[in-house]
């Protein structure tokens, strides 16, 4: 089991930033590995991502060293185990609302006696068992970062409790569906969602967590930071295209006088 860069940097108390893909192209992560990123986490909630796409993610991160994680569509043993299985270090589990929720995840992701999670031996993440069993089982629970999404007023509400749970990482605020549950749609500077957000964020650390969220601009992950996040995901990768184009278009109208083509 390779070492987790992430996990390390997040355990010094560093800003971690990564990129969500909503593509599953390996250029995609090896762009983001050379400018810098710390870890690419593809999704697996809302795109039609396959598994055998995630696995060669997974050995693109590697071959680029960038950590490799992965947003699962639920907290169950079957969301969550095909894709440890592909080599991942960190994996995401939307919208947690309660301790058994977390308790469930612990379960199926850590090796006993953190949890319960099946063995399985002969794959990637144990070099095809060139890895003692022993030592690639321990290695794996302290490499891995399992990080919880709060998404839900419910989910704020049993945030400490849930950070208390043994074998979690990261308690990690998804603004879009936070806003939405607390009434506020896409409003992420409303004071109701900042009073989540630092609730959050204060549980979370008094906990001895990590606290995470995808923030919608710079500036608001700045506040962040001084709130008291160190795990920041960024993108996600089509967004960041779609500026791009967009930018470029406007340029190349300018200064060749094309006419760009009415979206």
């Amino acid at each position: 089991m390779r070492t987790s860069l992430l996990k390390q940097k997040l355990l010094r108390d560093q800003v971690a930033v990564g990129l969500i893909m909503l593509s599953a192209d390996p250029h995609v992560v090896g762009i983001t590995a050379g400018t810098g990123y710390d870890f690419v986490l593809p999704d697996l909630e809302h795109t039609g991502a396959t598994l055998r796409e995630i696995e060669a993610l997974v050995r693109a991160a590697d071959a680029a060293g960038i950590t490799p994680a992965v947003r699962v569509p639920g907290c169950t043993k079957p969301d969550i185990l095909t894709s440890l299985e592909a080599g991942v270090r960190a994996i995401m589990i939307p919208s947690v609302e309660t301790v058994e929720e977390a308790e469930s995840v612990v379960a199926a992701a850590r090796y006993a006696p953190e949890g319960k999670r099946g063995v399985y031996y002969l794959g990637y993440a144990s070099a095809y068992c060139g890895i003692p069993p022993v030592e690639y089982f321990r290695k794996t629970n302290e490499e891995l970062l399992i990080i919880l999404q709060i998404e839900t007023v419910k989910g704020v509400e049993q945030a400490a409790a849930i950070a208390r749970v043994p074998g979690v990482d990261c308690l990690f605020i998804g603004p879009g569906d936070l806003s939405a549950s607390l009434g506020v749609p896409w409003e992420f500077e409303h004071s109701t969602m900042w009073e989540a957000i630092r609730g959050t964020f204060a549980a979370t650390r008094a906990a001895g967590k990590i606290a995470g969220i995808m923030p919608p601009t710079a500036e608001f992950a700045k506040r962040c930071v001084d709130a008291g996040a160190r795990l920041l995901l960024w993108g996600p990768d089509l967004a960041m295209f779609q500026r791009a184009a967009r930018e470029d278009a406007a340029l190349l109208a300018e200064t060749l006088g094309w006419r760009p083509r009415p979206a």
